[in-house]
Formats: structure tokens, C-alpha cells, sequence
């Protein structure tokens, strides 16, 4: 839960950045980079250590 909400806000800053600061660059691909990276881990380690959803 904790760690859906750091990519929630790592996605709402990337998006503020874009629509209200006009930020472009190296320094936007690094962040969509990072919030995709955490995106992966929170979905692989909630899916291990978590009995809320199980896939089979």
C-alpha cells in the first residue's frame, strides 16, 4: 500500500512538471524512468509478500 502511493506521487510530480513547469529533458526521462522502475518492484514484491491477491 505504502509503496502504491510513492508511484502515485511520483507520477503526479512527473506530471506536474510536464503540464506546469514545461519540463522536458534528460531530467523527465530519469523520473518517468525511476516511476516506472518502482512501478516493477511494487509489483513484484506485493505479489510475493502479500496474501491480499493470490495468481495462479
Amino acid at each position: 500500500m505504502i509503496s502504491s502511493l510513492v508511484v502515485l506521487g511520483i507520477y503526479a510530480y512527473y506530471i506536474y512538471q510536464r503540464v506546469v513547469k514545461m519540463a522536458r529533458g534528460y531530467n523527465m526521462a530519469l523520473l518517468g524512468i525511476a516511476g516506472f522502475l518502482i512501478l516493477l518492484i511494487n509489483y513484484f514484491l506485493s505479489g510475493q509478500y502479500s496474501s491480499f491477491h493470490i495468481w495462479y
